[in-house]
């Protein structure tokens, strides 16, 4: 696969098909905000602190706790709560201050709120490489905005609940 992120400026589009393969092979880190709601809500168990960050807990391998497998799909009951992890909600996407996997000319993208770094990673299925489309320039977008903490909703970036998810 080469090059594991992309930047952004090669990645055609992006759409989540809510596999669950991210919620399976990334140890998901915290901000300190989510660990302390995650713990408040869930337990303390479900929180890791490794060299003064917090992660949630998960073994090596298996999927995050709170990942709902359903018809083959793969959805987070955090989500359904309003508190998935921002790490998850902008997942393929990685969004730096500065260039952080090369390529700086290819992966600066100006925002409205600044000059970001962003890349994606081709290990999901979602990214397909080409020419940006608008949609995709939405997404980045709205990657960025969620990473900053100034927007929360998402239409670009996720996979959608379906009904019955609402519920729980």
């Amino acid at each position: 696969m080469g090059e594991l992120y992309l930047p952004w400026s090669r990645v055609s589009d992006f759409t989540c098909y809510a596999c669950g393969l991210c919620c399976y092979h990334f140890r998901i880190p915290l901000k300190p905000h989510e660990a302390i709601s995650i713990a408040r809500t869930f337990g303390p168990t479900y929180v890791d602190s490794v060299a003064g960050r917090q992660y949630i807990r998960k073994r090596e391998g298996e999927a995050c706790p709170f990942l709902i497998e359903s018809n083959g799909k793969g959805l987070c009951y955090l989500q359904s709560l309003g508190m998935k992890p921002s790490a998850c909600k902008i997942w393929p996407f990685r969004i730096y201050r500065n260039p952080e996997h090369g390529r700086s000319e290819e992966a600066y993208y100006s925002h409205r709120l600044g000059g970001f770094y962003v890349y994606v990673d081709q290990r999901c299925p979602g990214v397909k490489p080409g020419k940006p489309t608008p949609r995709l320039m939405k997404a980045v977008d709205e990657a960025i905005e969620v990473w900053i903490g100034v927007r929360r909703d998402q239409l670009y970036t996720t996979a959608f609940l379906p009904p019955l998810m609402k519920k729980f």
